[in-house]
């Protein structure tokens, strides 16, 4: 009787320190998915500030970015994709100069790559999807087909399966 009475409690303290695990492990896993979404969000703006750090530095790339499109009069002051492309000026960059702005644009790429891999594995909202990396894509798309960025072909499918969803 005294056996039975030890082994129901201590079957009963098992199974509590089994629940206490698991309620242990819950939060573990929320305060490990929050730190890397924080992370997630944090690497965004630190490649963003870099690639903005390196045109502010360069002044051939802020030239080229500065006359490679051309924004007319009657674009709002924050109306996207407003801007129209000065095939001329393309026309009359140096070979350097293209190759220049060519891995700007190749390392632009691969910074929206690594997003949309953060969005599908759930570390970007959808809210920051929708307004950011896609606005992000349309915008660079043209500049990227011009330039013959080939890796935006991910891209390319990823816009056309945002837009078919």
């Amino acid at each position: 009787m005294v056996s039975d009475k030890i082994n129901r409690w201590l079957t009963l303290g098992a199974n509590l320190g089994v629940l206490i695990g698991i309620a242990f492990l819950v939060v573990e896993i929320r305060q490990n998915t929050t730190a890397l979404t924080a992370a997630a969000y944090q690497a965004r703006s630190d490649a963003l500030q870099d690639l903005s750090m390196r045109v502010a530095e360069s002044e051939v790339l802020a030239t080229i970015q500065a006359n490679l499109h051309v924004r007319p009069e009657n674009c709002g002051e924050f109306e996207r994709n407003c801007g129209v492309f000065n095939e001329e000026y393309f026309q009359s960059l140096s070979p350097t100069e293209h190759l220049q702005y060519k891995r700007y644009l190749l390392a632009n790429v691969f910074r929206v790559q690594n997003l949309v891999f953060q969005y599908e594995q759930g570390l970007l909202s959808d809210e920051y999807h929708d307004q950011s990396i896609i606005e992000i894509i349309k915008s660079f798309m043209p500049l990227w087909q011009r330039f013959d960025i080939w890796q935006r072909r991910s891209l390319v499918e990823h816009l056309e399966r945002y837009e078919n969803r």
